[in-house]
C-alpha cells in the first residue's frame, strides 16, 4: 500500500523522471518484512509483464510453479546481487506475491522501494535509504551498465519544433477566436492545421496542447466513457439519475465533480483500482456500490493513442483574456513521449490523476436550455506531475 510510504512518492518519481527512468513502487508493511512476503500490486504486475520479467497471468498456483529472477538491490549506497521470487499461493485465490531475497537486511517497514528493469533483470532501489542523485550520477561502471538511458524522439518532432520556434519569433499574435479555445485554434492555424473534431494527435502523430502561462488548473489527458458492458449503471443518464443532484443555478440535474482515489467527493463518489479495472464507486457510509468501470488496458490504450508524443506549449498573453482582442506569444515547450503506463495507476492511486464528471440532464419543465442532456468523462492530471507519465521529457524555451 503506497499510502504508508515514509518517503514522498511523487517527489521521488520526479527524480526518476528527470533521468528518464521507468519505475514502479512497492512499500513493504511490517508483516511483509517479518513474513518475507509482499503482495504484488497491479502496477507491479503490469511493470513486470511489460518489461518481460514475469507474467503472473500465465503462472499457475503453488510453490512448485514459483519463478526466480536475478536481481540487483541498491540500498545505503551498496549494490547487492540477489534474487526475487514470484509466485501465486493455493490460498487467497492465488493472489500474486513477490519477495526480494535478503530484503529484511536492507529495508525496514514503510520504506519506499523502486522497481526498475535492465535487460530483463530486476533492479530494486531502496529510495528511503539511498541518494538517487548520487546513484544516477555515479561514475561506477557497474552502476552505469545496470541503469541505462534510452531516449528516442520521433522523426517529425524536430520538424514541428522548427515550426514552433518560427511561430514564437512572431511575438504576440492576435487570437482568431474569442474564448478558451482561441489559444489552441490560433496556434494550429499558424501551423497550417485545419480544425477538426478527431481524437487523433494533431500533427503527424504528435499531440499539441496549448495553454496560457497563468493556467493553474489540471491538464486534460483524454476523455473516456465507462465500459458499459462491465458496469452496473448502463449509461450517463443512469449515473445522473442515481447520483446527480438538482441544481437551482443551472435548472437541471447535474454531476459537475472531480472524482479521486484518495477520498470521496460531495456526491460520495470515489475511484478504486481493482484487478484489471478502475471503478467509480458510491460510498455514502460503509456500504460500497460499484457504479461504472473502465478496463485498465482501455485507459492505457487511450493514453497511448492521444499522447504517444506530445508538445505542451505555454503562451503569455496580452489584452483582455478570452476576448476577441487577446493576443498570444508562444514561449515555452515541454516535449514528452513514450508512455510509462505503470505510472498512470500510481498517480491515480496518489490522487494526482483524477476524473471529472460533466454530466447533466434537463429538469422537466425548464424550456430555455438548448440540449436536454450532455456528458463528458475527463481524465486529468496536475500540470507539475504530467511529465511523470512519460519515459522522456524535455523543456525548451522557444525564443532562445
Amino acid at each position: 500500500m503506497l499510502s504508508i510510504s515514509n518517503k514522498n512518492i511523487t517527489e521521488t518519481l520526479d527524480v526518476f523522471k528527470r533521468y528518464d527512468k521507468q519505475v514502479t513502487f512497492l512499500v513493504p508493511t511490517e508483516t511483509a518484512i517479518s513474513k518475507s512476503i509482499i503482495d504484488a500490486t497491479h502496477s507491479v504486475r503490469d511493470f513486470l509483464k511489460e518489461n518481460k520479467i514475469h507474467d503472473y497471468h500465465s503462472q499457475k498456483q503453488g510453490e512448485e510453479h514459483k519463478k526466480i529472477s536475478e536481481t540487483f538491490l541498491f540500498s545505503k549506497n551498496e549494490i547487492i546481487k540477489t534474487k526475487t521470487s514470484f509466485y501465486r499461493p493455493h490460498t487467497k485465490n492465488g493472489d500474486p506475491r513477490i519477495w526480494i531475497y535478503n530484503l529484511s537486511k536492507y529495508s525496514k517497514p514503510t520504506d519506499l522501494l523502486a522497481l526498475m528493469a535492465s535487460d530483463k533483470k530486476l533492479i530494486v532501489i531502496n529510495c528511503s535509504s539511498s541518494s538517487l542523485e548520487n546513484l544516477f550520477n555515479s561514475t561506477d561502471k557497474r552502476v552505469n551498465e545496470l541503469i541505462k538511458k534510452n531516449v528516442i524522439y520521433s522523426q517529425f518532432s524536430n520538424e514541428l519544433l522548427d515550426k514552433c520556434k518560427e511561430i514564437s519569433k512572431l511575438g504576440f499574435v492576435k487570437t482568431i477566436k474569442a474564448g478558451d479555445t482561441g489559444i489552441g485554434l490560433t496556434f494550429e492555424n499558424l501551423c497550417g492545421i485545419k480544425p477538426n473534431s478527431s481524437g487523433k494527435p494533431d500533427y503527424k502523430g504528435i499531440e499539441i496542447k496549448t495553454s496560457r502561462n497563468d493556467f493553474k488548473t489540471r491538464d486534460t489527458l483524454f476523455s473516456k466513457v465507462p465500459n458499459w458492458n462491465i458496469s452496473n449503471l448502463k449509461s450517463s443518464e443512469d449515473i445522473v439519475e442515481k447520483r446527480g443532484k438538482p441544481s437551482d443555478k443551472y435548472h437541471f440535474k447535474v454531476i459537475f465533480n472531480t472524482i479521486s482515489a484518495i477520498k470521496k467527493n460531495s456526491h460520495d463518489l470515489r475511484l478504486d483500482i481493482k484487478d484489471d479495472k478502475v471503478l467509480q464507486v458510491y460510498q455514502p457510509n460503509n456500504i460500497i456500490e460499484e457504479d461504472v468501470a473502465w478496463l485498465k488496458s482501455e485507459l492505457i490504450q487511450k493514453l497511448e493513442e492521444k499522447h504517444k508524443e506530445t508538445f505542451w506549449i505555454k503562451a503569455i498573453t496580452s489584452g483582455q483574456k478570452r476576448s476577441e482582442n487577446e493576443s498570444f506569444h508562444y514561449k515555452t515547450l515541454t516535449h514528452t513521449g513514450s508512455i510509462d503506463s505503470t505510472n498512470f495507476f500510481t498517480l491515480l492511486e496518489t490522487g494526482d490523476i483524477t476524473l471529472d464528471y460533466l454530466l447533466w440532464v434537463k429538469i422537466d419543465g425548464w424550456q430555455n436550455f438548448i440540449k436536454k442532456k450532455g456528458y463528458d468523462f475527463l481524465w486529468k492530471i496536475k500540470p507539475k506531475h504530467k511529465k511523470l507519465l512519460f519515459k522522456f521529457h524535455r523543456v525548451i524555451e522557444l525564443n532562445d
